[in-house]
């Protein structure tokens, strides 16, 4: 049996309900994460819309200068 009176009983009830962030999902829940290692520092700008690569002259990575591999004349599917 408890030695708490109703009153006591009654004092720790109001105490518990008051209590905010009492476990570590509630701390994590009103955790102010604005700042911190991974903070905002400012919003992204984005100055341009994409790279612009000059165009490169005619050269030989226009065209691929191998000519076509002849067949091997066997079967590669053929188990033995």
């Amino acid at each position: 049996m408890s030695m708490l009176t109703k009153g006591e009983k009654l004092a720790v009830f109001k105490q518990d309900l008051s209590r905010e962030g009492s476990t570590y999902a509630d701390h994590a829940a009103t955790a102010d994460t604005s700042g911190g290692r991974f903070a905002n520092l400012s919003k992204p700008t984005i100055v341009k819309g994409g790279p612009d690569y000059p165009k490169l002259p005619s050269g030989p990575w226009r065209c691929d200068p191998v000519p076509d591999e002849p067949p091997l004349n066997i079967d590669v599917n053929r188990m033995e």
